[in-house]
């Protein structure tokens, strides 16, 4: 099977997933009050519909059809391997720290899913903090929306249908957002519509909507205006504090307010600047570590708290924060990720 020349890499795409990871670890990290830590999960959904879209029609457009076992292959071997070894070194820490091991819950986030043992069984807090396992529900998202988006791209041959069933993937979210909000209590519609898949899927599908239709500058105004115009509505969506809002209309809105975005960003000519900044090597690394971070800034976190009694913003408390996850982070990545790729190209992946 062929695959996609390097050519085809854009170091950009790493640089917003980097910069995704580090709005949510920051987030974590103490300053989940003004950095919104929901909305770097939100980008990151966002990116991965678009990549793993792009990927799937380039594949149909060259061979054409799409190897379905290859592909949910390639997923098996892009997060099994350090997500199972995450899930050793969780284990290991919680014996350590005396206490019991809970194979359900290790069974949660090697089937992916952990969102909905979250949301009505949940896990069992390490040292009374948190679960390592309660980051995992958005992986469990990705992962449930695949396995029906993947068989649609590969054996629906009408665009039209296509286009349809994305678009319908992106109005049931809110129809289940409004529902779950108007007849289950605060506590649990807050929960579940964030972490739920019926209820998140549109995050991704709107990045799907973006790789399936392409992007041209809406009424041939200057890309500029249109990209900061959907940076402005980014932050609107932040400050608008209106709780049916934010339960039933906030993703959908940051999923149109991103299409702008980054649909900007991909193909715009005039955003050079910023695709410059974000093909950086610092950040483009940071993107390549993703995943790990992902993973491993959680379990900083929990230890942290228990070392420290809490979040904070003193110099000791992030210097070891932020050391321990990216200690971690990138001995996950040159130790696990890395060595496990020929696994993925095997299979017809092309990263580098």
């Amino acid at each position: 099977m062929k695959t996609m020349t390097e050519k085809s890499y854009k170091p950009y795409l790493d640089g917003l997933r980097g910069l995704s990871i580090l709005i949510v670890a920051i987030s974590h990290g103490g300053l989940g009050k003004i950095i919104p830590g929901g909305l770097g999960l939100t980008i990151f959904f966002f990116i991965s519909g678009y990549l793993i879209t792009s990927l799937l029609l380039k594949e149909k457009e060259m061979t054409g059809s799409i190897h379905m076992p290859n592909f949910y292959m390639r997923r098996l071997w892009r997060l099994l391997p350090a997500l199972l070894v995450y899930i050793v070194v969780t284990s290991v820490v919680s014996l350590m720290l005396g206490e019991k091991l809970h194979a359900n819950e290790a069974l949660s986030a090697v089937f992916y899913y952990s969102n909905y043992y979250k949301l009505f069984i949940h896990y069992t807090p390490m040292g009374g903090v948190y679960s390592p396992y309660d980051v995992l529900w958005s992986l469990a998202v990705e992962e449930h929306f695949y396995l029906f988006f993947a068989p649609l791209i590969a054996f629906v041959k009408n665009k039209k249908t296509m286009l349809t069933a994305v678009v319908v993937m992106l109005v049931a979210p809110v129809l289940v957002r409004a529902l779950v909000t108007q007849f289950t209590s605060a506590d649990f519609s807050d929960e579940y519509t964030y972490r739920a898949t019926e209820s998140r899927m549109d995050s991704i599908a709107y990045g799907c909507l973006l790789a399936m239709v392409g992007y041209k500058s809406f009424f041939k105004l200057d890309s500029r205006w249109v990209f900061f115009t959907g940076c402005a509505g980014l932050v609107a969506s932040l400050l608008f504090r209106d709780e049916y809002f934010r339960q039933v209309f906030r993703y959908s809105w940051q999923g149109l307010c991103l299409y702008l975005v980054f649909g900007e960003i991909i193909y715009s000519e005039k955003l050079k600047v910023v695709r410059a900044a974000l093909s950086g090597q610092f950040i483009v690394f940071i993107g390549k570590l993703s995943y790990s971070i992902y993973l491993y800034h959680w379990l900083a976190l929990i230890l942290m708290i228990m070392w420290f009694g809490g979040t904070a913003l003193t110099l000791v408390w992030q210097l070891s924060y932020w050391g321990f996850s990216m200690v971690l982070s990138v001995a996950s990545y040159f130790m696990v990720e890395r060595p496990t790729l020929k696994l993925r190209v095997k299979y017809g992946s092309n990263v580098q």
